[in-house]
């Protein structure tokens, strides 16, 4: 529940952005992707089962879950009150392009050079093994 609380926090980053339900209305597909991950949340943990190794809650503890779920909104406001993002400019990251050797060591670089699902489809369908 603290990640769907945690998304509408995320909606407003700026300092003076305390007003999180501004505009709220405005985004339809912030409204889809909420209630998907709602949803897919709830039917989870109601159904998951051994699979995910998680256990179906009561009313009750659903209730719980919801309510410190919405003890981040509050939480979110003082975090700005207290750590303006000035605070973080001093924590800058500097980030430089891959050198091509670099890149072509790296997991995405190996990933690149073989052959891709797509080749290996065209193949198999060239050799009349899918129809």
């Amino acid at each position: 529940m603290m990640t769907i609380f945690n998304i509408i926090n995320a909606r407003k980053l700026g300092d003076k952005e305390y007003n999180i339900f501004s505009n709220f209305f405005n985004n339809g597909y912030f409204f889809i992707i909420l209630f998907l991950i709602t949803f897919g949340q709830f039917w989870i943990v109601q159904n998951g089962g051994m699979l995910m190794r998680v256990t179906s809650l009561d009313k009750e503890q659903f209730l719980i879950c919801a309510v410190l779920g919405a003890l981040t909104l509050p939480w979110g406001i003082l975090i700005k009150f207290a750590l303006p993002s000035n605070y973080f400019e001093k924590f800058q990251i500097n980030e430089e392009e891959m050198k091509e050797e670099e890149a072509s060591s790296s997991i995405v670089g190996s990933i690149r050079k073989s052959s891709s699902f797509k080749d290996s489809f065209k193949s198999s369908s060239s050799k009349g093994l899918i129809n």
